[in-house]
C-alpha cells in the first residue's frame, strides 16, 4: 500500500540533478540564439520599478505567522513589472511582477516572483526540456507547438494536455495594475507549503489610455503613480490535502481559500520609468532562491530555478562589452 505524501512533502528523482543540467544547455542555448545575449532571457522588457512599503499585519490566523510573518512590521521593497517575451506591449503574453524585500537582519532579501495566472503551464522537468527542444527546433510559434504536441509519430503519445496548457497562457493588459499575480508555485512557510497572491487595490480606478500601444503599460503605470497612491495586497493559499494540492506539480490548481498576510504601498508621486528606475530594474538579479530558510521554494519546477537562473545571469554578464 502506498503511503499518503506528507504536507510540502517533495520527491527529488535521482536523475533530476543530469535534467536540470540538460535544462540550463538548451536555456543557453535558446537565449544565445535569440540575438540579444545582454538581455535577460526571462522577462526581458520591463515597464518600470516600483518603491514602497510591504506591511505585514496583526490580524491573521497564527498558523501563517512564520518567519518573515512572525511579527508585524515594516519592510522596504521593489518590484520590477515585465512582460514575460514580448517588447510589444499590444502581443499577448505573460506579465511578471517581481518583488525584493529588504531590511532584514543581517542583510538578508525575500524575492517574490509571480505572473498573472494562477497555475504554472509545466508540469515536470521532462515536459520543460520537451518545451526547450521544440523552442530551439521548431521555426515559429506554430512549429514549436507541433514538435511540444507530437512527442512521437504515435497519436497516444501526443501531449495533448500539455499543449493545452501552453495555448491557455498570456494576456493582453490595457494597465499592468488590471489584473492578479500569483507564485503559480509553492513554499514553505515554515512547516507548511504555501502559494502566494498579490493583488492590486488602486483608490480612484485604473488608468486605461495613454502612451503608444507598444509602450502603453509602462506610461500608465507612471501616470497612475502621478496620480495617486496604489495598493497591494499579499495572500497566502496553504496546502491543505498532498494529494490533491501536489507540491510537485504546479498546474494543478489548490482549492484552499486566500487569507491575506501584508499590505504592499507604492506611493504616491514616483516615476517607476524614470532612467534611473529602469536602470535598476536591468541590474536587479531576482532568483527564488533568495530567500529566508523559513520560505524556501518547493518543487521540481523552483528546484531547477536556482541553478538556471544563476547560470543565465553569468551568460548575460559574460556577454555585456567591458569598457
Amino acid at each position: 500500500m502506498t503511503a499518503s505524501p506528507a504536507l510540502f512533502q517533495e520527491s527529488i528523482p535521482a536523475d533530476e540533478p543530469a535534467k536540470i543540467a540538460k535544462l540550463i544547455e538548451l536555456q543557453q542555448a535558446l537565449h544565445q540564439r535569440s540575438g540579444a545575449p545582454t538581455k535577460r532571457a526571462q522577462h526581458p522588457k520591463h515597464h518600470g520599478l516600483l518603491h514602497g512599503e510591504m506591511i505585514v499585519s496583526d490580524a491573521f490566523d497564527s498558523d501563517l505567522k512564520v518567519g518573515l510573518f512572525a511579527l508585524p512590521g515594516r519592510y522596504p521593497i521593489v518590484a520590477r513589472c515585465s512582460n514575460g517575451l514580448a517588447f510589444d506591449d499590444s502581443q499577448k503574453d505573460v506579465h511578471g511582477l517581481a518583488i525584493r524585500i529588504r531590511g532584514l537582519e543581517n542583510g538578508q532579501i525575500q524575492d517574490l516572483l509571480a505572473i498573472d495566472q494562477s497555475e504554472f503551464f509545466i508540469r515536470n522537468l521532462d515536459v520543460y526540456q520537451a518545451l526547450l527542444e521544440a523552442k530551439l527546433n521548431g521555426g515559429g510559434r506554430a512549429g514549436t507547438l507541433g514538435r511540444y504536441l507530437m512527442a512521437s509519430w504515435n497519436p497516444l503519445q501526443w501531449r495533448f494536455h500539455d499543449a493545452s496548457l501552453l495555448l491557455k497562457i498570456g494576456q493582453t493588459l490595457e494597465s499592468f495594475l488590471a489584473t492578479d499575480y500569483f507564485s503559480t508555485t509553492p513554499y514553505r512557510l515554515g512547516p507548511l507549503a504555501v502559494k502566494f497572491r498579490i493583488k492590486f487595490v488602486v483608490p480612484g480606478g485604473l488608468i486605461m489610455q495613454g502612451g503608444s500601444q507598444e509602450d502603453k503599460l509602462g506610461v500608465r503605470l507612471a501616470a497612475q503613480l502621478q496620480r495617486g497612491p496604489v495598493v497591494a495586497t499579499l495572500s497566502f493559499q496553504k496546502q491543505q490535502d498532498p494529494k490533491t494540492e501536489p507540491t510537485e506539480d504546479p498546474t494543478v490548481p489548490w482549492k484552499t481559500p486566500w487569507r491575506e498576510v501584508a499590505t504592499l504601498n507604492f506611493h504616491q508621486g514616483q516615476v517607476p520609468n524614470a532612467v534611473e528606475n529602469m536602470q535598476e530594474a536591468e541590474e536587479l538579479e531576482f532568483n527564488p532562491w533568495h530567500c529566508l530558510d523559513e520560505h524556501q521554494p518547493l518543487g521540481a519546477i523552483n528546484r531547477a530555478r536556482k541553478p538556471i537562473y544563476e547560470a543565465l545571469v553569468k551568460q548575460r554578464k559574460s556577454s555585456q562589452p567591458t569598457s
